[in-house]
């Protein structure tokens, strides 16, 4: 099934120009030589099969096929927030149960709410969120790579409030990279906010246990 939506996705991207979106990782950490994952109960209380989850956004990747000479949609990551969860998931769409992922589906190829959109908003040429806009952090999710941490923090995203938000429905989430260049304090910022809803954070489980 996986690989028939990715197929979809590919036939919906192929028209489209090439991109060079910055990814989602989060760099800078040190030494490294990672031992066997542990199983993280922030990824375990999330369910990837709750057909109630409220599908916050989503943000596809792309990679260069050489035979085709084109983009093509590698993969789509969906943010979705169980209900009464403290943190949201994020999911690719083969970590979906079939129901769910056929309403992710829906959900991205019709009006979703695509996060690039609030990234570029921060790292772009002309940014329209700004320390003087930012208001804080609502809520956050982090995603294990599936492989062992090597020099890196596992990728985490932050939804975070606006001063006078011009579209409130819309869940404004970025990378934490992104959110680094927004704050000087990211790092403490969300650690705190962890700290807050009483839940460890995902590189808890990892070699490297502090920002």
């Amino acid at each position: 099934m996986v690989q028939a939506i990715r197929e979809k996705l590919d036939e919906i991207y192929q028209s489209d120009p090439p991109s060079n979106e910055e990814d989602g990782s989060d760099a800078n950490m040190t030494d490294a030589k990672g031992a066997e994952e542990e199983t993280n109960p922030v990824t375990d209380m999330l369910d990837a099969d709750n057909n109630e989850g409220i599908i916050l956004g989503y943000r596809s990747s792309r990679r260069w096929n050489r035979f085709q000479k084109q983009y093509l949609t590698d993969d789509v990551i969906f943010f979705i927030q169980s209900p009464g969860a403290s943190i949201f998931g994020v999911f690719s769409l083969g970590d979906l149960g079939h129901e769910i992922s056929t309403k992710a589906l829906n959900y991205y190829k019709g009006d979703g709410n695509d996060v690039s959109t609030h990234i570029d908003a921060v790292t772009g040429s002309n940014p329209s969120i700004t320390p003087a806009t930012y208001d804080g952090i609502l809520c956050i999710g982090a995603k294990k790579s599936g492989k062992p941490s090597e020099g890196r923090f596992p990728d985490t995203w932050i939804q975070i409030a606006l001063k006078q938000d011009s579209d409130p429905s819309k869940a404004k989430i970025i990378h934490r990279t992104a959110l680094r260049k927004l704050v000087k304090d990211a790092d403490s910022q969300i650690e705190k906010f962890y700290k807050e809803v009483g839940v460890e954070p995902s590189w808890a489980y990892t070699p490297y246990p502090d920002p």
